[in-house]
């Protein structure tokens, strides 16, 4: 259960990343420049901060970027990013800790 609502938040920021990327570079680079969490958005070729990722992902989970709130397609990502995320942190999380508490307690 956990691992695909943890890949459609990465695919989801990866989404969103790629289309700042390619619609908005100059808020890109102003970003540091971020890149996906997925393998595949290594080959993006170009500079990059190793911070930026960690930053405009626990940034944009609170804070909608400019550049993002005109624009459909990035808060479609946006808003599935979030979902995702919260699904992960308040419903995946929860069952994982309690099912390691039941086992941890009957062991």
């Amino acid at each position: 259960m956990g691992l695909p609502v943890l890949y459609r938040a990465f695919k989801a920021f990866d989404d969103l990343v790629k289309l700042q990327r390619k619609k908005y570079p100059e808020a890109w680079e102003r970003d540091g420049c971020p890149r996906g969490f997925l393998p595949w958005s290594a080959q993006w070729k170009g500079p990059s901060r190793a911070g930026a990722t960690q930053r405009c992902s626990l940034l944009w989970l609170f804070k909608t970027p400019e550049w993002a709130s005109s624009d459909l397609m990035a808060m479609a990502c946006l808003r599935r990013f979030r979902r995702m995320v919260g699904l992960w942190n308040f419903v995946v999380m929860p069952i994982y800790a309690v099912a390691f508490v039941i086992a941890i307690t009957r062991g």
